[in-house]
């Protein structure tokens, strides 16, 4: 049964990857192209990166500890999000929740193969950039990281199971805890000086087999007892309500706003300045508000439907759902920023770093949203997360590549260039969304 189930997710998702090809072939082409260079971009950067980086963290080594703890909340922003986008059960239709099929099955097959697919697939790039600056201790920075993203993925659980009112959510926040506890920086930090602690193995082992079980096994998910409604005067507002209501949006900004005000008490007790910690956890607010825009396109055809009956057309109709989507995104990335400046209080310079960020990633969460589908009642969140993480990074490498060139590194310059990207891939998205109306 457990084959059966995971064959089938399989089928799906190659359909839906079909179908989104067949009706946009130049988005396809361009998806094959991320694939196939994200392995080498990935090399690159880390060759660039590797003699400086070298250099600074054996003339300082206080820094490797700074520098693991940022990519280790990073590594947990991500595990959050993707415990929060593996559907479970519901991954093959409301249907299969009623069916005669065991829940260690469907748990194998639904749930914890395609979350070892996703992070087998982000460990090749993350190899290939690690390799060049930790050297031979790359597999132990790899087991570390991997540690970051159980324990965000047991947070996660522990809250989904604390807002079901169900006891485990105590056990797996205890779990997450003792894997804290166990202190998987140090490793960290020690590889990215070309040291191997063989200590982490065995964390980073208990901790996936931890987070493995929490995910397998969460609690039912309360029934609801209440219909909301609301009365909307136009298609903006109406998509604001609906972002609004979502509890998988909330979530998301609830922990963008968390991560963002933990990173930067983190990160200033690492040792970061005001400026470094400030500018991290404004970035990782921004990335966990992405996800309003890159769900925007896949809720929004839910409702297509009635917009057909409206007396405008498709792209007017995506204009006034993005404008809704980018002002709750905005909202949610100026409240974490807001939150994280308590510790590192943001001047007019991060504010404006943060602001280009924002609009290169919100830009590109509603392009990878338009081609891949967050379909809300399906499983293919996880492959649209997967997605926009993949987009994202080889368009900023492509951007700061053209920053260098031109000199527009930062002022005017490189505000225009935020601008042009956030102006390409939305007409993207929108060339895209009226193909397919």
């Amino acid at each position: 049964m457990t084959w059966t189930l995971a064959r089938t997710l399989f089928v799906c998702a190659c359909r839906r990857a079909a179908r989104a090809g067949v009706s946009n072939p130049l988005a396809a082409a361009v998806a094959v192209v991320v694939l196939a260079a994200l392995p080498a971009l990935a090399l690159w950067s880390g060759v660039r990166a590797a003699e400086p980086v070298n250099s600074a963290l054996f003339a300082h080594p206080e820094l490797a500890h700074a520098a693991a703890t940022s990519l280790a909340l990073a590594a947990a922003l991500a595990g959050v999000l993707v415990t929060s986008t593996a559907r479970g059960r519901t991954a093959l239709g409301s249907q299969l929740g009623i069916a005669p099929v065991s829940r260690a099955a469907s748990s194998a097959a639904l749930t914890l193969g395609p979350i070892a697919l996703v992070l087998t697939g982000a460990a090749l790039p993350a190899t290939l950039f690690l390799a060049p600056i930790a050297g031979a201790a790359t597999p132990a920075a790899l087991a570390a990281l991997a540690s970051a993203v159980a324990i965000g993925g047991l947070v996660a659980e522990a809250v989904l199971a604390g807002a079901r009112r169900a006891m485990r959510g105590g056990a797996f926040a205890a779990l997450g805890g003792f894997v804290l506890l166990a202190d998987p920086l140090e490793p960290l930090a020690r590889a990215l000086r070309q040291e191997t602690s063989f200590v982490v193995f065995p964390l980073t082992a208990a901790a996936l087999v931890a987070w493995g079980a929490s995910a397998a096994f969460p609690p039912e998910s309360r029934p609801s007892t209440r219909i909301v409604r609301f009365r909307s005067r136009g298609i903006g507002s109406a998509a604001l309500a609906r972002y609004a209501r979502n509890r998988q949006l909330r979530a998301h900004a609830l922990a963008s706003v968390a991560f963002a005000a933990l990173g930067a008490a983190v990160l200033r007790g690492a040792g970061f300045d005001v400026a470094a910690a400030g500018t991290l956890a404004s970035v990782t607010a921004v990335a966990g508000a992405a996800t309003i825009p890159l769900a925007t396109p896949g809720l929004d055809a839910r409702m297509r439907w009635l917009w057909r009956s409206v007396p405008a057309g498709a792209v007017s109709i995506f204009a006034r759902s993005v404008a809704a989507a980018l002002g709750a995104a905005a909202a949610v990335a100026g409240v974490g920023i807001a939150a994280a400046s308590v510790v590192a209080p943001a001047g007019g310079d991060l504010m404006a770093a943060t602001a280009a960020v924002a609009a290169v990633m919100f830009g590109c969460a509603l392009l990878t949203g338009a081609v891949f589908a967050w379909d809300q009642g399906g499983g293919a969140q996880l492959g649209a997360l997967a997605a926009f993480a993949a987009f994202t990074g080889c368009w900023s490498f492509s951007l700061a590549e053209i920053a260098s060139m031109i000199g527009a590194e930062s002022g005017s310059k490189a505000a225009l260039l935020a601008v042009a990207s956030f102006g390409i891939t939305t007409a993207a998205a929108a060339l895209i969304v009226r193909r397919s109306k």
